[in-house]
């Protein structure tokens, strides 16, 4: 019991100092459907690889190489709510309908996308360990979240790579996309989400901007609808082209 009432006044804390925990959501999406977390965690770990070496040069001595970016990592933890505590963002459903949908995700085989408002992290990756657990006697479930990005690569890099022997992997373009606005979410949060929905990476960031400037224009709130298509974005039934 004391594990517990030490996170609920960790939670409590960070929600009363606007720490994470304040008017933050966290969604994660595949495929279609999304859960949004009904405990946002109190904190998130996001780990940028880069590759560097160092390789050692007779007569010099150690050298450093630059490397290219490794895949980022993002990691949290929190708890699916057996009771509608005052800390729930909305009605929780049953904590193990949240197991259940993120197992799915995770054997899907196909990339998912988190997305955390307020912050420029809308990343499309896969679930790489999801381990959890039930403690304190409450039937709340305690969860640890391992996320690893998914990096797509454009239909140039259709021939037969040299080293794998594999073709080059294509992003998954979906004709039609649909979300909603969250509280806290800006207008590059949502200009990420919806270019991210249908573009090819090189064409993502001109286009995230151009979005940008007109979401800017709009007074936005939470509850409005922003579809997207290849090349067309709505906000309410309002187009606009990129």
């Amino acid at each position: 019991m004391a594990s517990f009432m030490s996170f609920i006044r960790k939670v409590l804390s960070s929600t009363g100092n606007g720490g994470l925990n304040q008017g933050c959501t966290f969604v994660i999406s595949c495929d279609g459907e999304q859960v949004r977390l009904p405990v946002p965690p109190s904190s998130y770990e996001v780990e940028n690889p880069y590759n560097n070496a160092t390789i050692r040069v007779n007569n010099i001595g150690d050298i450093n190489m630059i490397g290219t970016p490794g895949l980022k990592t993002l990691k949290f933890s929190s708890l699916f709510p057996a009771q509608q505590y005052s800390f729930v963002d909305g009605q929780a459903d049953d904590p193990w309908s949240y197991v259940k949908k993120i197992e799915t995700f995770a054997t899907k085989r196909k990339p998912c996308r988190i997305t955390i408002s307020g912050t420029n992290i809308s990343l499309a990756c896969t679930i790489e360990s999801f381990p959890y657990q039930e403690k304190d006697g409450t039937s709340d479930i305690y969860y640890t979240l391992n996320l690893k990005e998914y990096r797509y690569i454009t239909p140039e890099a259709e021939q037969i790579n040299d080293i794998t022997g594999l073709n080059g992997r294509v992003a998954e373009i979906p004709e039609k996309r649909e979300f909603n606005i969250y509280p806290g979410d800006s207008p590059m949060d949502i200009a990420a989400r919806a270019v991210g929905q249908f573009s090819k990476i090189e064409q993502q960031g001109p286009q995230r901007l151009a979005l940008y400037k007109q979401l800017a224009k709009k007074n936005l709130k939470a509850g409005d609808v922003v579809k997207a298509t290849r090349g067309i974005v709505s906000l309410n039934g309002k187009r606009f082209t990129l």
